[in-house]
């Protein structure tokens, strides 16, 4: 517990020491920009060598159907979401084309529509997933 305390405040020292340093003499926002569009290229080149995603793509009809029933349902609910929760209809079908991916539509969302589109992103993708992860056992057993 020590170790883990100690490690937080050593990071939160030196994450306020760093922010110090270069915050004013580094443009800040290339370089998320650039971490952003390296992290998306890493993850799909994981995405791509994954043995699991290999073997998924030779169930392609039931693949296709499953990822085309998830889009398609995603894009539907936005409009009765952007009227149930006194949203734009844009800004709701931004946060459901996050497609679960919350790590990164809360901050994406949140530097391009607002602070609470962004919080909303994360919150719905994040409850997506959290769902995911609970019922694809009991689906897969059902419908193999």
């Amino acid at each position: 517990m020590l170790k883990f305390v100690l490690s937080l405040v050593l990071g939160i020292i030196v994450g306020r020491l760093g922010y110090s340093l270069f915050c004013y003499s580094f443009d800040v926002s290339f370089l998320e920009n650039f971490l952003i569009d390296l992290l998306l290229i890493i993850v799909g080149c994981m995405i791509v060598l994954n043995e699991h995603i290999l073997r998924f793509k030779s169930y392609s009809k039931v693949a296709l159907k499953s990822i085309i029933s998830a889009i398609v349902g995603s894009l539907i609910i936005a409009y009765p979401s952007s009227i149930l929760l006194n949203i734009p209809f844009n800004v709701s079908l931004s946060i459901v084309a996050g497609f679960g991916w919350y790590s990164f539509t809360g901050p994406f969302l949140s530097r391009a529509i607002s602070l609470e589109a962004g919080t909303l992103g994360l919150l719905t993708n994040l409850i997506r997933e959290l769902i995911t992860m609970l019922t694809s056992p009991f689906i897969g057993k059902k419908f193999g």
